[in-house]
C-alpha cells in the first residue's frame, strides 16, 4: 500500500511541475516585461477560432473522435476549439485549468501504453456531452504502473456559446481502489 502511495504522489509531484505557469514567469522573465507577457497570453488564447453553437450530433461525433482516435483521456490531445479557454477539468482528485490539464495529462501517462474505450455512446444535447468508459493508464514514471479506472464524464456548454466550460470525470472506484489495480 505505501509503495502505491508514493507513485501517486510522486506522479502528482510530476504533473504539478509541468504546468503552464513556471513556463510563462520564464518566457516573461526571458522577454522582459508586461508587454511581452501580454502577447504571450494573446497567442496561448488564439489556438484557433473557436466552434462554438454546434448542433449537438456534430458536437457528439468530434467528442467521439477525440475519445476514440486521439485518447484524450490519456493524452490530453483534443479539439480544443470546442473548450471555453477558462474552462475547468475536474476528476476525482482535483480541479485543473486548460492548460495545465493539457500538459499535466500529457506529461503524466505513457501514450503508447495507455488505452482508453467508450463503453456507451456519446450522447449531446445543447446543455451537455456526456459519455461512459473504461481505461488502463500507464504513468510516466519509474517502473511503469498502469491502473484501472471506469466511469463517466459530463462536458458543460455554456449557453450562450455552446462551449464547454466545465469537464467533470466520475469515477466508478474510489482513488484508494484505483491504486489497487497498479500493475508494474
Amino acid at each position: 500500500m505505501r509503495v502505491r502511495w508514493i507513485l501517486l504522489l510522486h506522479a502528482t509531484a510530476t504533473a504539478w511541475r509541468h504546468t503552464a505557469a513556471p513556463t510563462a514567469l520564464r518566457r516573461r522573465h526571458l522577454a522582459g516585461g508586461a508587454l511581452a507577457s501580454f502577447l504571450a497570453v494573446q497567442q496561448a488564447r488564439a489556438v484557433e477560432p473557436k466552434a462554438g453553437k454546434l448542433p449537438p450530433n456534430e458536437l457528439a461525433k468530434r467528442v467521439e473522435r477525440d475519445l476514440v482516435e486521439n485518447q484524450f483521456l490519456a493524452t490530453a490531445n483534443f479539439d480544443r476549439t470546442l473548450y471555453d479557454e477558462s474552462c475547468k477539468f475536474q476528476d476525482e482528485i482535483d480541479t485543473y485549468d486548460l492548460d495545465k490539464f493539457i500538459k499535466g495529462t500529457s506529461k503524466l501517462f505513457v501514450k503508447d501504453r495507455s488505452h482508453v474505450d467508450l463503453t456507451s455512446p456519446v450522447t449531446a444535447s445543447d446543455a451537455s456531452v456526456e459519455f461512459s468508459f473504461k481505461e488502463d493508464l500507464c504513468f510516466n514514471i519509474p517502473f511503469k504502473p498502469t491502473v484501472f479506472v471506469s466511469g463517466k464524464v459530463v462536458l458543460t456548454r455554456d449557453p450562450s456559446t455552446g462551449l464547454f466550460v466545465k469537464y467533470r470525470e466520475y469515477w466508478d472506484q474510489s482513488p484508494n481502489d484505483v491504486l489497487k489495480t497498479a500493475k508494474f
